[in-house]
């Protein structure tokens, strides 16, 4: 894509109807120079609005081609997860990251790298309210779909994070992060092998 702003928006747009009118069969040679092509454009220093019409076009093409993208689930997982902590992404372009994301785990046996990012991000202070608000949905959503498959170390950290943002935190949180944290924490005991994990949850909610 060249040109200026306008004309790089209006480019995404028609690269987007033409994924989304295409035969997968029409675009099966050309799935991964498409995906690479997005995803590179997608890591530049672009505004939203254009970035929102690449992650559309992402999205059409894991729904389209899933099995012809997998070769590009490592390159897709890190733009999608810089995408949703990236400040200058406004709530509408982390809004189709998180649907991105959720398409993205049906693809992928294990999603720890994905949720341990997450749980990283709502604990540090590089993004703001409703950056967390957002991700600690996206967390909810992914623990429910693919809780079974998180190693156990992994859930012991993520918990230790929820748990933190549920007691410990709750002054400094947003109500809606400090609920869907707390949904985390039910998918997440209710997949454990821990019993403990259970255990501290119901206690918590004495205090």
């Amino acid at each position: 894509m060249h040109g200026s702003i306008d004309i790089r928006i209006d480019s995404a747009f028609c690269f987007k109807y033409l994924i989304d009118f295409a035969s997968p069969a029409a675009i099966k040679t050309e799935v991964i120079k498409i995906c690479g092509a997005l995803i590179r454009v997608v890591n530049d220093k672009f505004p939203p609005e254009l970035k929102i019409q690449i992650f559309f076009s992402l999205r059409l093409m894991l729904v389209k081609a899933a099995a012809l993208v997998r070769a590009m689930v490592a390159q897709l997982q890190t733009t999608l997860l810089r995408a949703i902590a990236d400040p200058q992404s406004n709530s509408e372009v982390r809004q189709v990251v998180i649907e991105n994301l959720l398409l993205l785990i049906k693809m992928t046996p294990k999603a720890d790298p994905i949720v341990k990012e997450l749980a990283s991000q709502l604990d540090g202070t590089k993004v703001d309210g409703e950056q967390k608000m957002q991700i600690s949905l996206a967390l909810a959503y992914i623990i429910r779909e693919k809780g079974k498959t998180i190693q156990e170390a992994i859930s012991k950290q993520v918990y230790q994070v929820l748990s933190g943002i549920v007691v410990d935190r709750k002054l400094e949180m947003n109500d809606r992060v400090i609920v869907n944290s707390s949904i985390c924490l039910g998918f997440l005991s209710a997949y454990s092998s821990d019993p403990s994990q259970m255990k501290d949850l119901f206690y918590a909610f004495d205090g």
